[in-house]
């Protein structure tokens, strides 16, 4: 049945009057923090929906507003197709019932390979019977106007009130928004929007293109350490550089964290800098050196001191040597503590003598030796010395 233009006229009005009825704009803005609590509430119950990532995500909410209403009654023939009431409360619920984005929940996540998986975290829990309030529909066209793929759903609340969450990245949010304002709901004509959809569309693929590079880089960090790691190295790097007079310094760092794995240390001193409060060098328990005598005069013949010294200096701005050489002492200690001073005193005698083989009874000692300097080196990075 055709409707005239005086009955268009008369079923807007309606419409718009219980749309603005203050009653129902307060209605909804308390169910649209309702819906909001309860998304928000699974939300923090969430395992890691994608493995090696934080749950981090920002809700958003709307109650439709009065323009965007009055522009969908006609873009979208409801105007023409609803049962429009004479009665304001009727029309009231229909507009509950029927407008499947009266209320909006955009639920972001951090990168745009994890809006799907988001979404089928939904699905799962709708499954589940998560939501007893809610009841929801993920067969939606999920197509949008600018031929870009959304990840949404509707449902109804409570069997009264109808509402749509979107799920999107940061980057895909942050593109959206712009294109949608500027582009397609555009109220003024514009003779370049032919080219603007262009130029929005390529940008769309340069956002997609950063946001996957994004993720790569987000899940390099695999690990605390390796991140406190990173920060050491930032707020020591200038004063190692001084010490030891040279800049190259990444293999002294990583010769470093392979003989010391105390990241402890690491991690309060790089709070202090955070903090920019001042860190406390630890003090080490007294070392006996007698046991280590014979080793540290082997590794001191073999090993690169200079390499020694550079890893020495990053020690010494967490930990209290009186000099290189207790700290020599400690490293050995350290990482060798099954050395006697019985063996000490075999390898003393004969091993690595120029004018000598080690002795029988000496020879364990002398592979033990040989191992350690081996061991200590390979941390390290290094061959012997060449002479």
């Amino acid at each position: 049945m055709a409707i005239d233009k005086a009955n268009l006229e008369l079923r807007h009005d309606k419409l718009m009057e219980a749309f603005q009825d203050e009653e129902l704009r307060k209605e909804l803005e308390t169910v649209c923090n309702e819906i909001y609590d309860i998304i928000n509430a699974w939300l923090k119950t969430l395992e890691n929906y994608d493995a090696g990532m934080e749950n981090v995500f920002h809700l958003q909410s709307r109650v439709k507003g009065v323009p965007n209403f009055e522009e969908k009654l006609y873009r979208k023939n409801y105007i023409r197709d609803w049962d429009v009431s004479e009665n304001k409360e009727e029309n009231k619920d229909l507009i509950k019932k029927v407008l499947t984005d009266l209320i909006g929940i955009r639920v972001n996540c951090y990168f745009m390979k994890n809006e799907k998986i988001l979404y089928d975290e939904f699905k799962k829990a709708a499954a589940e019977e998560k939501f007893p309030d809610f009841k929801l529909n993920f067969k939606e066209n999920t197509d949008q106007k600018n031929k870009h793929k959304i990840w949404k759903f509707s449902g109804i609340y409570r069997d009264s009130y109808h509402f749509e969450v979107q799920i999107k990245s940061i980057v895909h949010n942050m593109w959206g928004e712009v294109d949608h304002k500027v582009i397609y709901k555009n109220p003024v004509y514009d003779g370049y929007i032919a080219k603007k959809k262009e130029i929005s569309n390529a940008l769309f693929n340069v956002f997609t293109a950063s946001d996957n590079e994004l993720y790569s880089v987000y899940t390099m960090q695999e690990s605390e350490e390796q991140l406190l790691r990173s920060l050491f190295f930032l707020y020591t790097k200038d004063i190692i550089a001084t010490r030891c007079k040279t800049k190259v310094l990444a293999d002294h760092y990583e010769n470093y964290f392979n003989v010391f794995k105390d990241i402890a240390s690491v991690k309060e001193y790089v709070i202090c800098k955070l903090t920019n409060t001042e860190y406390q060098l630890k003090e080490l328990p007294a070392i006996n050196t007698a046991p280590f005598a014979g080793l540290k005069t082997e590794v001191e013949k073999w090993f690169p001191l200079f390499y020694f010294d550079c890893i020495y200096q990053i020690g010494s701005l967490l930990y209290h040597y009186e000099n290189l050489d207790s700290f020599i002492f400690y490293v050995l200690q350290l990482h060798f503590p099954e050395i006697h001073d019985a063996v000490d005193e075999e390898i003393d005698k004969d091993f690595m003598d120029s004018d000598s083989e080690p002795g029988a009874n000496a020879g364990d000692a002398y592979g033990d030796k040989i191992a350690i300097i081996n061991d200590l080196l390979g941390k390290c990075k290094l061959d012997h010395k060449k002479d």
